[in-house]
């Protein structure tokens, strides 16, 4: 049976629309406008919930996507429905109620819109806890449409403002109103069996199940933080939800591309309906297995959000209809209308086209992800999962296809994630893919995606061949039924490269990398040491990797801790670099080139190696004071030349020529050198400097001299 499909969590992005970023309120927040009581209003009937629950049953038997609501076809324009009024400063505001005496959330599908510039359109609940917006004139689209994310609670209101100018210059058509009965942070009104619909909106009662592992377990510079960031909870036509994720094109030119399952429902008329949630993640680590890991008291993020797209192409759906088998491997792949919102920090994946089984293996180290495949979805709506495979996958069947499947075998030993909560155990439950999962991607130990999520018998709890699902085959879907609508190779490779794979890659974050010191000395047969700082400016979030390149044949094998670090997260951070120079190499200056790799670019820095094979050979000229004088000031500040060769001196200062009592002694970068302690009067003292390398101390110089007659000023232990 095919139980992949979302429920709820999907929506819960609330907040920035794609169209403009800058507003964060609506306009009824900003001025001053009638109360919400002199607003028209709609009363929509009651919601009949055992219909509801017979009718969803009958879904699930049917192996099709579940609903968050219940369309409600309407007839709403600004000509027949709501409230104008002109507000202080002169613009023209419409607005329009929708409430019911049982319902969780609200959302809107306008078939005809478009606005002119200026205008704003806004949803938001009664005390604007929760809205989107603003729409404006970036959101018009050949299509004229617009669907909304869902406006939680029992109560909505739509706002349209505008210039005067503009009254009669726009297209406003509200012909469905979506009436929620669960998720999107609100109560399910269709619980199961000895549980009581209604009650207080504003808790969760459905979840994922407790055998599932947050991403927010993933290690921060776990190369899988990348792909997370690719997966979203999507909607369809303001009532039916799946999972789906972005994928990166061989023109690396970030172009909106989002690959999902065709059993969810996504069709060229219906795809301007739909929206996702971005980044919809568990903000800390539930540990799995446990009961927080089931429960719904923590909810992710809920402010980005992305709506409107064009459907490119398909393959046919293993659960419906009478195609050929060979057809079904259930892939459908559109293109999102508006371009990423930078903020987001998105991420496009690479994917690997060929028809070769996935290598995925189990490694040796407990904690580690490298060498695992892995899935991540959201199942239930819930907010997104990882599910790992440790061993290859392979050819499978499912329903009405045949032959164009992978099959993913879910790891029974789930990998120890750094931030899973202490006590950490010693195992931990296999997790799975549930309800709400269909069209997620699988990916294989390269993180690649090979296959979308069709179902599966898995659940948390399941052994042996339940403890599996089936992916319908990118490989299937490259060439899919030999149209531009039905195969994605136009899309995926539209420079007609033939890559068999490519790597994904991330927002236009930045970073930089610098070498501490600029300039580093090292000693011939020693290993030498520098550090490297890795800064960003505007959040870049990919992992950065760290390698050597074009290396001097003088250097061996450098060595960087850590090895990977994301900037965003340890901004400033310094990485260890560890650099052997090879016995007898030649004095002399090389230059050591150090890369930072990461998905959104390569970052180079050269560091000067300065090689050295000796101790300095060569004593400093002593300075001041000169050597024998006299009526020298307590607190005499010391000075030397500069000798080649030299990273550093030792300053000491003694009371005896043999420098048995030393009164201080200091390693110093430059040539000049202040006593830690003040001298004491009429006194005869001796000091010398040694030039130092990285290979050991030179030669040293010495000399003396005699403080002026007067009161002793010398303390801490030392008496006349």
């Amino acid at each position: 049976m095919n139980r992949q499909f979302p429920i709820y969590a999907l929506l819960m992005a609330l907040g920035v629309s794609m169209s403009a970023w800058a507003s964060d309120q609506p306009y009824a927040a900003r001025v001053s406008l009638k109360p919400l009581e002199q607003v028209a209003a709609r009363n929509v009937p009651a919601l009949d919930l055992d219909k509801i629950k017979a009718e969803d049953a009958a879904d699930e038997l049917n192996d099709l996507s579940p609903r968050f609501a219940v369309p409600l076809p309407v007839d709403i324009t600004t000509a027949n429905a709501g409230t104008w009024e002109i507000a202080a400063d002169g613009r023209h505001v419409w607005r329009y109620r929708v409430r019911s005496e049982l319902a969780s959330s609200f959302n809107f599908g306008f078939t005809d819109y478009n606005l002119p510039k200026g205008a704003e359109l806004w949803v938001y609940s009664p005390d604007f806890s929760s809205h989107f917006g603003p729409y404006t004139d970036q959101n018009n689209h050949a299509h004229r449409q617009l669907w909304t994310p869902v406006v939680l609670g029992d109560e909505a209101v739509i706002e349209l403002s505008l210039l005067a100018t503009d009254r009669n210059n726009f297209r406003l058509h509200l012909t469905q109103i979506g009436q929620g009965y669960r998720g999107f942070g609100a109560k399910d009104l269709t619980p199961g069996p000895g549980c009581k619909p209604g009650g207080d909106k504003n808790s969760r009662v459905i979840t994922s199940g407790s055998c599932n592992m947050d991403v927010a377990c993933l290690g921060a510079n776990d190369p899988w933080q990348a792909n997370r960031r690719s997966v979203a909870a999507q909607g369809t036509g303001g009532s039916r939800v799946c999972t789906g994720s972005l994928l990166n094109n061989t023109a690396n030119d970030r172009s909106m591309l989002y690959i999902t399952a065709t059993h969810c429902g996504v069709t060229a008329t219906n795809a301007p309906s739909l929206f996702v949630y971005w980044n919809f993640d568990a903000p800390t680590c539930r540990l799995p297995g446990s009961a927080a890991s089931g429960s719904a008291t923590v909810v992710g993020p809920t402010n980005q959000t992305q709506t409107g797209a064009t459907f490119l192409a398909q393959t046919n759906n293993p659960f419906s209809g009478t195609t050929p088998a060979n057809t079904r491997s259930d892939v459908t792949l559109v293109r999102f209308n508006n371009p990423a919102n930078p903020a987001h920090n998105l991420y496009w994946s690479g994917w690997d086209r060929q028809d070769i089984a996935s290598v995925c293996v189990e490694p040796t180290d407990p904690t580690a992800t490298a060498g695992l495949c892995a899935s991540i979805h959201h199942p239930d709506g819930d907010e997104k999962r990882i599910t790992f495979v440790q061993e290859n996958m392979f050819t499978a069947n499912i329903s009405g296809a045949t032959g164009i499947h992978w099959q993913a075998n879910w790891d029974p030993t789930p990998p120890i994630l750094p931030n899973i909560p202490a006590p950490q155990p010693t195992t931990l439950p296999p997790g799975v893919t549930e309800r709400g999962s269909s069209g997620s991607p699988i990916y294989n130990a390269n993180r690649r995606l090979v296959g979308v999520l069709s179902g599966g018998p898995s659940f948390c709890g399941a052994t042996g061949s339940s403890l599996a699902d089936q992916y319908g085959k990118l490989a299937h879907a490259w060439e899919g039924l030999g149209t531009a609508t039905t195969r994605v190779k136009d899309y995926l490779d539209p420079g007609n490269t033939g890559a068999l794979f490519i790597d994904g890659i991330g927002s236009a974050g930045t970073y930089t990398l610098n070498s501490v010191p600029a300039t580093i000395q090292g000693c011939a047969g020693q290993n030498s040491n520098a550090q490297l700082r890795v800064l960003t400016s505007d959040g870049a979030a990919d992992p950065v990797s760290f390698s050597s390149v074009n290396q001097p044949a003088t250097i061996g094998t450098v060595g960087f801790a850590p090895t990977s670090i994301v900037p965003s997260v340890s901004p400033g951070s310094l990485v260890n670099v560890t650099i052997p120079l090879n016995a007898g190499a030649p004095t002399g200056t090389v230059n050591l080139t150090v890369r930072g790799s990461s998905v959104s670019g390569n970052v180079d820095v050269t560091v000067p190696v300065q090689i050295v094979d000796t101790p300095p050979p060569s004593a400093p000229a002593l300075s001041v004071p000169a050597t024998n004088a006299v009526d020298v000031a307590l607190n005499q500040n010391f000075s030397w030349a500069a000798v080649a060769g030299a990273s550093g001196y030792r300053f000491q200062l003694s009371r005896d020529a043999a420098f048995a009592d030393l009164i201080d002694n200091q390693l110093v970068a430059g040539t000049t050198a202040t006593s830690f302690r003040p001298l004491r009067a009429n006194s005869t003292y001796f000091w010398r400097v040694a030039s130092v390398n990285v290979c050991g101390t030179g030669v040293a110089a010495s000399g003396s001299f005699r403080t002026v007659v007067g009161d002793t000023v010398f303390t801490d232990g030392f008496v006349e």
